[in-house]
């Protein structure tokens, strides 16, 4: 795929509060190490592997996490006896609609089915950014809500104009985020000020704040 996988690449993602959605209330994205033997193959170790639908939801993930425009992933069939076409569509509508990382950074996710491999489908994914590489990468992490109040004020005293931070932590915070961006705009006599959730103000895993 081009692109060295990073050491540990992404944080849970919060449970979904949308009626409807109750196999999701019970999923997690897990991190992963770029040298679990359980998620690499091939000779290169340049393909993921993916025993169950959740693998698969996480592999698109890793490529997510990397800003890679392509990726391999060998789903195979022993637990779950997934549909391999089915599952790669309900998987990047997921990634791209209903994880943080996903609905911030992506734009689309396409993928061809190949099964003509005995014991696996091969998945290969394509995928369209609305977010740099750099502003990826920039993406600053934190364990909880608590955290925004001081990172937002170093950033306003760096001179940055917006501030992205992942969450691993949040239980439906979304007025503590918007009080502590309201107090640092105040304190720094700034104005005008907006705060976008990832995926959305009920469940955000990602908050972006534009101080312009």
């Amino acid at each position: 795929m081009g692109k060295r996988w990073c050491a540990a690449l992404l944080c849970a993602v919060l449970v979904c509060s949308m009626t409807g959605c109750g196999d999701f209330l019970d999923r997690e994205w897990y991190e992963v190490k770029d040298h679990s033997p359980t998620y690499y193959e091939g000779e290169g170790r340049d393909v993921l592997r993916a025993d169950t639908y959740q693998d698969l939801v996480n592999n698109i993930l890793i490529l997510v996490g990397n800003h890679a425009e392509s990726g391999t992933i060998w789903l195979y069939y022993a637990q779950e006896g997934l549909d391999a076409a089915e599952a790669a569509e309900k998987a990047s509508r997921e990634v791209e609609k209903d994880t943080p990382m996903g609905s911030y950074a992506v734009s689309y996710i396409q993928y061809t089915v190949d099964d003509t491999a005995r014991n696996y489908s091969e998945i290969v994914v394509t995928i369209g950014y609305k977010r740099t590489e750099k502003e990826i990468i920039n993406m600053v992490h934190a364990t909880n809500v608590s955290a925004l109040h001081d990172l937002l004020s170093d950033a306003a005293a760096e001179g940055k104009t917006s501030l992205v931070v992942q969450l691993s932590a949040f239980e439906g915070q979304s007025y503590q985020v918007r009080q502590a961006v309201a107090q640092v705009q105040a304190a720094v006599g700034g104005s005008g000020w907006t705060t976008n959730f990832y995926p959305n103000a009920d469940n955000p895993g990602v908050v972006e704040i534009i101080m312009r």
